[in-house]
């Protein structure tokens, strides 16, 4: 999915869970489009039982990086078909900031 636009995205998805009705809802307003939130803005999506937080510059529709959340690397690794060794892409772990032992997903970043 990295590559691809937010409205790609959202094909393969579904709705994202932020809401028009929210300050952050799933497109920002034009005002802040037109600030640097526009230029990283986050949907967050439940797809089979899996959360993904992806990351997207609203003007250019472009996502830049994903996040799958939970707390087991491999089983995040295997359930949303990730290697290590992809051409396109590198997975890093996010982890917990109050116990840098324990991951809270994986994030997948474009490769340069």
């Amino acid at each position: 999915m990295l590559g691809c636009t937010i409205d790609q995205v959202r094909q393969k998805l579904g709705s994202p869970l932020e809401t028009a009705e929210q300050d952050l809802g799933p497109e920002p307003t034009e005002a802040q489009k037109h600030t640097p939130a526009g230029e990283n803005w986050n949907n967050t999506f439940k797809n089979k039982g899996t959360t993904f937080i992806v990351s997207f510059n609203a003007n250019t529709r472009k996502v830049h990086d994903i996040i799958v959340l939970g707390d087991d690397e491999d089983e995040l690794m295997q359930r949303s078909n990730l290697t290590l060794t992809a051409l396109n892409y590198i997975v890093v772990p996010v982890l917990n900031p109050e116990n840098t032992n324990k991951v809270l997903g994986v994030r997948m970043i474009p490769r340069s």
